[in-house]
């Protein structure tokens, strides 16, 4: 191989997953609070939502058509500990509500979804 060619495979090797990995560092880093905390029935746990840095906030909507989701990070705690149990990175977050079940806390949205309220 010429050395110009294993000088632009070396560079993308390094750019490639530097490129797929920067948006998820991004939105670890940049996460604000969304909403205001949601504290389960019993007061044991409370759900905090967080809107992230996502190359997504740029595309063009209209009103009606997803123009208010936002990509996100869902984290549940323990109030009692304050440590966190469960944490789950959501694309266009749509819902800011959560219900809770004795056991179960469920999400509503595009992509809704269940966690166990147990130990994991």
């Amino acid at each position: 191989m010429s050395r110009k060619r294993l000088v632009f495979l070396a560079l993308a090797a390094l750019v490639l997953p530097a490129i797929y990995w920067l948006p998820l560092i991004l939105a670890r880093s940049t996460a604000v609070p969304w909403s205001t905390p949601s504290i389960s029935p019993d007061g044991q746990y409370e759900i905090r939502l967080f809107q992230c840095f996502s190359y997504s906030s740029f595309r063009f909507t209209t009103p009606g058509n997803g123009s208010d989701n936002v990509d996100g990070l869902i984290r549940l705690y323990d109030r009692k500990s304050g440590r966190l149990l469960r944490e789950a990175f959501r694309p266009r977050l749509s819902s800011r509500e959560s219900f809770w079940s004795k056991n179960e806390v469920y999400f509503l949205g595009d992509d809704g979804f269940i966690w166990s309220l147990k130990e994991p």
